[in-house]
């Protein structure tokens, strides 16, 4: 066939009209570092050991992202937006998870809960990778077992987890990546525990009113417990780092976790005020946080029936505070026990592993009205962890419920309309899922359906390989889409993720193809578009270049 032919129908094909193929930029694995494994994306509970399940709870799906994980927090975007590399407008929800091992941070779309489509996970981790989000900064703090990003991996490509000669950084610390595309995270700050005489970061939590995020040090018997914020309103990210006694004279240790009530939510306290749940391991703290720099005490907690203290989180009135109890998860020890041999639901100490249920109407004096212990006894490292509430409409039954995550005994949600505004009572079990092999380290209610992160399985050995690791989501009866007069979600700073970040339309448009390059989106020039009509043509069309004399081709 002439080549002059052949040039000819080539250049033919490729103007042809048709409906442009956009491609997204990318930035493609240079061989550089280790690949995360494929998600496994699993919609068929047939397929799925679920060995526990009561029948008011029905299986939507099961995201393996390639690792354990830990804590989550979720987002809604709306309006223009970047989701990998190309602007989009439409509505966008993500769950973004912390990761114990393999898996340092984990992002999933979940804008349809019954078909979650795993965006990217990343290698940058450290046990545990608490996880928090704040308008388009994803915020990663760890407190051991520092896995620095791999060379070449695509979320830190300027290097920020490394020295200027490319050394990894040592300590705990804290990463802040930019996700403004949340398919593609980038690393723009990293704060090292030994640098700056942090602590550590064992759980952190962000005051989205005031752009503040909170690291919480969990220092056990410390001579001078620390607390710190980072100033997100501030492009250069600062860290202050101050010491709890300097308004907690009786602390002991640092805050184990945390969470904020929310100015308006008891304004019977005042318009402005701000309360923060501080569990501070053997005891636990209740602060006045109207003025976000500079807590002030208002109640101490002793409580020496809890055996390590955690969980703080207020019901969404405000007039319940929650603490729960990680003796039996973090402190149970090898080999494994059941609960009720540590003193689980049936045994003589119920308390074991529990949560506890304060009324703080007076928030300077918090009184305990009941408790709550996992009703699998059978289960092992079973401890009530992380939680959030949803109240019910009263057509749906009108029930305060507790979503909960309790490690090896599975997701179980607790209605405790009983003790709902502080009233004395006994909280019960509503609807329980536990997968075989599991440890739910956080469970949480968000837009009508319930969704649970798991980690390692088992206090002994800890199996980083269990089937029943990453993310679960169910629907269970009587939780609905959220309904309008749903009480302002008072732990937003743990589970809901604050966006205020749209794009501004005089300078993007739908269909622009952008990348992040030092913190600013850029056009992508290096793409192509092809007419995808002409694509299968096209394809014939470079074939039969290979028929031209080898003199007239060039190697690639």
């Amino acid at each position: 066939v002439p080549a002059v032919l052949l040039m000819s129908l080539l250049v033919t094909v490729l103007v042809m009209p048709g409906t442009a193929l956009a491609h997204g930029p990318e930035r493609p694995w240079d061989g550089t570092y280790a690949p995360i494994a494929e998600a496994v994306v699993t919609t068929d509970a047939a397929e799925l050991d679920i060995p526990r399940q009561s029948d008011n709870v029905e299986f939507i799906a099961h995201v393996d992202v390639g690792g354990p994980t830990s804590d989550m927090q979720f987002q809604r975007r709306e309006g223009l937006q970047v989701l990998n590399g190309e602007v989009i407008d439409r509505r966008l929800d993500i769950v973004v998870q912390g990761g114990t091992g393999t898996v340092g941070a984990a992002v999933t779309d979940i804008t349809d809960p019954t078909n979650p489509v795993h965006l990217t996970s990343t290698s940058c981790g450290g046990f545990h990778s608490d996880i928090a989000i704040y308008e388009n900064y994803l915020l990663q703090g760890w407190d051991s077992s520092t896995k620095t990003c791999q060379v070449g991996d695509p979320w830190d490509p300027d290097g920020v987890d490394r020295d200027p000669k490319g050394n990894p950084l040592d300590g705990t610390g804290v990463r802040i990546f930019d996700i403004t595309d949340p398919a593609k995270p980038r690393l723009v700050r990293r704060i090292t525990s030994g640098d700056i005489g942090l602590g550590s970061a064992h759980n952190i939590t962000v005051n989205n009113e005031a752009g503040l995020l909170y690291l919480n040090m969990a220092q056990f018997n410390s001579v001078d417990p620390g607390w710190a914020y980072v100033d997100l309103n501030d492009p250069k990210l600062p860290l202050t780092v101050e010491s709890i006694r300097d308004w907690s004279p009786t602390a002991g240790d640092g805050c184990h976790d945390s969470a904020i009530l929310p100015a308006g939510v008891r304004p019977d306290l005042g318009e402005d005020r701000v309360l923060y749940s501080c569990p501070g391991i053997t005891a636990s703290y209740i602060w006045d946080i109207t003025d976000p720099r500079n807590p002030v005490e208002v109640a101490y907690i002793p409580n020496p029936s809890i055996g390590i203290h955690h969980g703080g989180r207020f019901a969404p009135d405000g007039n319940v505070m929650v603490l729960g109890d990680e003796l039996a998860g973090a402190a149970v020890g090898a080999p494994e026990q059941t609960c009720a041999a540590i003193g689980g639901a049936t045994a003589a100490n119920s308390t074991v592993g529990a949560t506890w249920f304060y009324n703080v109407t007076v928030p300077q004096a918090p009184v305990p009205v009941a408790t709550f212990s996992v009703t699998d006894e059978q289960a092992a490292y079973c401890t009530s962890h992380f939680y959030n509430f949803y109240d019910q409409d009263e057509a749906a039954g009108g029930r305060n419920l507790m979503i909960g995550g309790w490690y090896d005994a599975g997701i179980e949600i607790v209605d405790y309309t009983a003790v709902a505004g502080g009233l004395p009572g006994v909280p019960t079990s509503y609807a329980v899922f536990e997968p075989a092999e599991s440890g739910f380290f956080s469970a949480y209610e968000w837009n009508g359906y319930v969704y649970g992160s798991s980690f390692e399985y088992g206090a002994a050995g800890k199996d980083k390989d269990s089937p029943g690791r990453g993310l679960w989501i169910i629907k269970v009866d009587g939780i609905d889409d959220t309904p309008e007069n749903q009480p302002l979600a008072v732990d937003e700073g743990i589970v809901h993720g604050r966006w205020n970040a749209e794009l501004n339309s005089d300078t993007y448009e739908v269909g622009d193809l952008v990348e992040l390059v030092g913190g600013e989106l850029v056009p992508f020039e290096a793409h192509t578009e092809i007419p995808t009509d002409a694509i299968a043509l096209g394809s014939v069309a470079f074939s039969a270049l290979a028929f031209l004399p080898r003199r007239g081709r060039r190697r690639p």
